[in-house]
């Protein structure tokens, strides 16, 4: 039996330990999502090109305090009207994480690809191991943020607060950038922020 062999089944335990023990975690809150208590409104309506861009709420988010593993600005590729429009309306992608996700130990012990499609979809892909994968879960969430009070843009590390809806995006009457309602799982929210901090 090689050292190699012998050893690697310990360092796999002892790196597994460090991710669910999470030291130097930054924050201990969860998003908390309502939906709208009247249903989808409409809270912005635009026009790019004599199309219609309409910006429809289905819940309120808010968030005191999540962890930067990611951040990164003006994402989207190509040239079909859809994604000069989309890059323009949905500018900022955060990856957040709180509990054991706020931990930068954990986080960089948690390995993710950012898929960027020339059909203007971004995506995260987990590709960690199964254990890493089921802790991390409910734990991060990867949201595409819109922003209609030019938010200062974050970096990774930093930790921040933020409020306002949960939207789904219509243009030209066809739903072109849903949101997910439960912020935490696999899928991607679309967040119309209302507040937005950058904490200390």
């Amino acid at each position: 039996m090689s050292l190699h062999t012998l050893f690697e089944p310990l360092a796999d335990f002892a790196v597994n330990q460090i991710f669910n023990w999470a030291p130097f975690k930054r924050s201990n809150e969860r998003p908390i999502i309502r939906p709208m208590p009247n249903g989808a409104q409409t809270i912005e309506t635009t026009y790019d090109r004599g199309v219609e861009i309409r910006i429809v709420a289905v819940a309120t988010v808010s968030m005191k305090k999540a962890y930067v593993i990611s951040a990164a600005r003006d994402l989207a590729a190509g040239s079909t009207f859809n994604l000069a429009t989309e890059k323009r309306l949905v500018p900022i992608d955060l990856f957040l994480g709180w509990d054991l996700m706020s931990s930068p130990v954990s986080s960089r012990l948690f390995d993710y690809q950012k898929i960027y499609g020339n059909d203007g979809s971004r995506t995260i892909i987990y590709k960690s191991d199964d254990y890493k994968v089921d802790r991390a879960a409910g734990r991060c969430a990867y949201v595409h943020f819109m922003n209609p009070i030019n938010l200062r843009m974050p970096k990774v590390g930093d930790c921040v607060s933020f409020e306002g809806y949960l939207v789904n995006v219509f243009i030209d009457n066809v739903c072109t950038w849903p949101t997910d309602l439960h912020m935490g799982d696999e899928n991607c929210e679309t967040v119309y922020p209302t507040n937005f901090k950058i904490l200390d």
